[in-house]
């Protein structure tokens, strides 16, 4: 029985997942596509998840505390949050807390921002190599393996937003074309990174197939199934939707913002899992 506490830092964990792949993600979306996108199209995506994730960071620390004492106390007790604070999840606040302030001072300053707000952004997917079932193997490879995946899946995530808004302008039917046919030749580098990373990772992390049975290997097959379709997804519109658009039809631009919706709502979907696994569940051992 999951206590209420630790439901609330699995929800926590949720946004802070979402919070560094779509700021990280706008901004590398940016740097990609610098040619095709105006900078309103992904600076106010980057403003608004890096100042959430600055605010979920510190409830992460209130919430750890908390589900300590099991008391709601615990999260304004000092003591507790010294305690937390002096073990790794303190060292990945820190790095946390900073990336996202870099983000947020890199997207107020404009174009002479840009490179520290990728900064921020490496410090952000730094933070989440300190936690977790991977930080515990203590394997400084397999630690960058996950560095990997997680700013693959943030230049996934980071595109939806973009071009599902120029996907609805009529006026910019021709720049989501271009900007969907790039990302969906960047995407074929860029995906066998996500994946190859992701089942390395699962690989290790279950330590053969016997695995596979426990809940943790269970909600693992699952979150794979779940990317499956999320992929599948992103191959119609590389496929169908996107070529469409090139030769003019508005009609595969609604297609394409209605099927990058669906992708968005999967992402929370894979993220949710990712949060139980990480925080509720156990890795088999």
């Amino acid at each position: 029985m999951v206590d209420v506490w630790t439901g609330l830092l699995a929800l926590n964990t949720l946004g802070l997942y979402a919070c560094a792949l779509v700021s990280f993600g706008s901004v590398l979306i940016g740097f990609a596509f610098t040619r095709l996108l105006r900078r309103p199209y992904y600076r106010d995506l980057t403003l608004i998840w890096a100042l959430l994730g600055v605010i979920l960071s510190a409830s992460d620390l209130a919430l750890r505390a908390a589900a300590l004492t099991g008391t709601a106390s615990g999260a304004m007790d000092p003591e507790m949050l010294k305690l937390v604070w002096s073990t790794s999840v303190g060292d990945a606040a820190l790095w946390r807390v900073a990336g996202f302030a870099l983000l947020l001072v890199g997207a107020l300053l404009g174009r002479m921002g840009s490179w520290l707000a990728l900064s921020g952004g490496v410090l952000v997917m730094c933070s989440f190599t300190l936690l977790g079932h991977v930080a515990e193997r203590e394997a400084f490879w397999l630690q960058l393996v996950l560095y990997f995946h997680l700013s693959a899946a943030a230049f996934w995530v980071g595109i939806l937003g973009p071009l599902r808004r120029l996907a609805l302008d009529r006026e910019k039917l021709d720049v989501a074309a271009q900007l969907g046919h790039g990302f969906g030749q960047a995407a074929m580098a860029v995906l066998p990174v996500l994946v190859a990373a992701g089942l390395l990772m699962a690989w290790q992390l279950l330590e053969g197939w016997a695995a596979m049975i426990t809940p943790y290997g269970l909600i693992l097959l699952t979150k794979i199934l779940v990317v499956a379709l999320l992929m599948g997804l992103g191959a119609a519109n590389k496929m169908r939707h996107v070529p469409a658009m090139l030769r003019g039809d508005t009609r595969a631009a609604d297609a394409l913002a209605r099927v990058i919706r669906k992708e968005q709502v999967v992402v929370a979907l894979v993220l949710a899992i990712t949060a139980m696994l990480t925080v509720i569940i156990g890795a088999p051992t």
